[in-house]
């Protein structure tokens, strides 16, 4: 490994503290804290309702040692170590999975793109990598670290790490288990076709429980819609505009790789449609206890995972694929700067695709150098915009919260996703330089301007 590549993997640690600040016992940290507290404390905390009617932490791992970390700090300093270690297993995983899925700075890229680009998933209610006292982050891990063992061919890390994620939490683990299945088949047919009618059977063995413990009651039904991210139906343009993004990171990504690794990427876009199927027919559509319980949905957190990782691998390799591969990214980029926006993600992400599809035929042989070059300008003008928004938007409610004491610049350079556009720009332009540099001088600097462009 070269130094400078080792720098760069040396940086990512600090990449990841800035991007993901510790913010306190705050959100879901505040129940697997408190029913700590209520542990060590049955007779004062433990009464209150929460805990004593606690239907949710008995099923994680987490609970007892979040019990014995208590037991030896106070409860700040309990979250803060519970968080650091869990971001620390989290960012471990992402750098094995970006090593597995590819190599070189392809690799580095790959995990630069995992810890530093948005994680929300979903309505949006949720992000991956969440630095919190939660078994989430930890059950992320797992399943990441996992999925680098699979793709290396470590079935016995996998399933030792995917049983983990299982104990730790079992909502976040069952996507994972199903691209293990999915992905641990797709290089033998015949392999990959059982794998495919044993989920069928397991599935519809499901479904059946499902619809012996019945509809949701409409009363209760009423109250659970006004959780919103529970039901497909009732999610906002921009959350599917997120799917679309990630499903053709992902799709992209796995045309570009070969055998689990590409199994992987497209074993996770399945298990995700899969989800937002089942949860728009049985839990949206005719919402049975079960399947709402259970969030199908959750499975969009491996896709956003596998289309961030997708995106770098596919940015890398479209580069030094000439003027055709470069057109492929210049739409690629502006899709995924657009996904807030459905009908704008949803067509251009097709256009990669086909451009892509076309491409590997020969079709775009005769493409003109002048018309990619012109193309890899419109996404560096979609940042400029977006980012122009974003910073109008910043400005006016960081006046509005000093006025009230409450924002900060650093709050709203994440929660608006500020950094997004400089920080893609800075991985990719880090990523393809160095590729460009052993063939033309001038396609380097051209990779620096368009970076530069899309960093605004």
């Amino acid at each position: 490994m070269d130094p400078v590549q080792a720098s760069l993997w040396a940086a990512l640690p600090l990449l990841f503290l800035l991007l993901h600040p510790y913010p306190g016992v705050v959100r879901d940290g505040r129940i697997y804290v408190g029913r700590g507290l209520a542990d060590h404390d049955p007779g004062g905390v433990g009464l209150d309702l929460m805990f004593a009617r606690d239907q949710q932490t008995g099923f994680t791992l987490l609970r007892p040692l979040v019990r014995a970390v208590l037991g030896v700090l106070p409860a700040p300093e309990a979250s803060l170590v519970l968080s650091l270690a869990g971001g620390a297993l989290w960012l471990a995983a992402a750098v094995a999975l970006g090593r597995a899925l590819a190599s070189g700075r392809t690799a580095w890229a790959a995990a630069a793109c995992l810890l530093a680009l948005p994680a929300g998933y979903g309505h949006g209610a949720f992000v991956f990598g969440e630095v919190l006292a939660t078994p989430r982050i930890f059950a992320e891990a797992a399943v990441m670290a996992a999925l680098a063992g699979l793709v290396r061919g470590q079935l016995v890390a996998c399933s030792a790490l995917l049983g983990l994620a299982l104990l730790l939490h079992p909502l976040m683990a069952a996507a994972g288990i199903g691209v293990a299945a999915l992905a641990w088949g797709s290089d033998r047919p015949g392999r990959g076709a059982a794998v495919v009618l044993a989920g069928a059977v397991v599935g519809t063995a499901l479904i059946a429980v499902a619809f012996r413990r019945g509809e949701m009651d409409a009363e209760w039904l009423s109250v659970v819609r006004l959780s919103p991210y529970l039901f497909p139906s009732l999610w906002p343009e921009q959350a599917w505009g997120q799917v679309v993004r990630d499903l053709t990171g992902a799709t992209l990504g796995g045309l570009l790789l070969a055998g689990r690794a590409r199994g992987v990427l497209w074993a996770a876009a399945l298990v995700a449609l899969l989800g937002l199927g089942v949860s728009a027919v049985f839990g949206d559509a005719w919402p049975l206890t079960l399947v709402l319980q259970a969030q199908p949905w959750r499975a969009t957190w491996l896709l956003a995972v596998a289309g961030h990782a997708g995106l770098a691998i596919a940015a890398v390799a479209l580069w030094s694929r000439g003027p055709a591969g470069r057109l492929t990214l210049a739409v690629l980029l502006t899709a995924w700067l657009a996904s807030d926006h459905l009908t704008t993600a949803a067509p251009l992400s097709a256009l990669a695709l086909a451009l892509h599809l076309a491409d590997r035929r020969g079709a775009l042989a005769a493409l003109s150098p002048r018309l990619a070059g012109a193309a890899c300008l419109v996404p560096a003008l979609v940042a400029l915009a977006h980012t122009g928004a974003a910073a109008v938007l910043a400005l006016d409610l960081l006046r509005a919260g000093r006025a009230a004491g409450r924002a900060t610049p650093a709050d709203l350079l994440l929660t608006l996703d500020l950094h997004t556009a400089p920080v893609l720009a800075g991985i990719l332009c880090l990523a393809m330089i160095p590729l460009t540099l052993r063939s033309r001088p001038a396609q380097a600097a051209a990779a620096a301007a368009v970076a530069a462009g899309i960093a605004g």
